[in-house]
C-alpha cells in the first residue's frame, strides 16, 4: 500500500496541528488535563515528560482535540495527536490521501521525508492504519485512525491522527511502529493501560 492510497477526512487541520499554545489557534479553544482530553498514549520515553492537551469546537461544531508529548528532557521522543468528533447526527463524508495531512503537521514541513512500510493493526479503539517514515533523518511513524457509526456515504464520526518521532537514526521496522501505534488510545472509545511503573508529570 502506498501512503496515496491512505484516506483521512477533509478537515481543515493545517492551522490547529501546528499550533502549540491555546494563544495561537485562537480563544475559542482552551487547554485541559491529560484525564479531560480523553487521549491516552503510552509510548517509549515519554513518562515523566512534557505534555500538553488543547480542546475546542470549530464553525461546524465538530469537537477537535490536540496532545503534545515530549521527553523529560532533550528534544526527543517526541509525538502529537489530532482527534475529532462531530457533533449527533452527523458524520465526515470526504477523505484526502493522508500524506496531504502529514505535510500539515509542522514538525514534517520544510523537511525531506523519505517514506518507509505501511501497514494496519488493532489497538484499543479498533483498526489502526500506520507508516514508517524519516523526515531529515528523524526515524517517525504516522497513524490513522478513522471510526464511529457510518451512515449512507459516511465514513465515520471520529478520527484519530499523529505522529511519534524517536529521534536521528534508522527507519522503523513495522514491528517496532506496531508496538507503538497499539500504545494509543482513548478513554470512552477504546483504554489502553500504561506499562508497570508509568508515572505523568504535566508541564502546562
Amino acid at each position: 500500500m502506498i501512503w496515496g492510497a491512505w484516506m483521512m477526512l477533509a478537515l481543515d487541520v493545517s492551522a490547529f496541528a501546528g499550533a502549540c499554545t491555546s494563544a495561537d489557534i485562537g480563544p475559542e479553544y482552551i487547554e485541559v488535563s491529560e484525564e479531560e482530553s480523553g487521549l491516552l498514549f503510552y509510548s517509549p520515553g515519554l513518562a515523566d515528560g512534557f505534555r500538553q492537551f488543547l480542546t475546542g469546537h470549530d464553525h461546524h461544531y465538530v469537537r477537535r482535540t490536540i496532545a503534545t508529548y515530549g521527553p523529560k528532557a532533550g528534544k526527543f521522543p517526541f509525538a502529537r495527536m489530532y482527534f475529532a468528533e462531530t457533533p449527533p447526527n452527523r458524520h465526515f463524508t470526504r477523505a484526502l490521501p493522508l500524506e496531504k495531512t502529514i505535510e500539515q503537521w509542522g514538525f514534517f514541513q520544510n523537511k525531506t521525508i523519505e517514506a518507509g512500510e505501511t501497514a494496519s493493526t488493532v489497538n484499543a479503539i479498533g483498526r489502526i492504519d500506520f507508516a514508517t517514515a524519516t523526515a531529515d533523518g528523524v526515524a517517525c511513524v504516522v497513524w490513522l485512525q478513522i471510526f464511529g457509526p457510518r451512515e449512507g456515504s459516511g465514513v465515520g464520526t471520529r478520527l484519530l491522527n499523529g505522529y511519534y518521532c524517536a529521534g536521528a537514526g534508522v527507519m522503523m521496522s513495522l514491528s517496532e511502529a506496531e508496538s507503538i501505534v497499539r500504545l494509543v488510545g482513548h478513554r470512552k472509545y477504546g483504554a489502553v493501560e500504561p506499562p508497570a511503573g508509568w508515572s505523568v508529570v504535566a508541564t502546562p
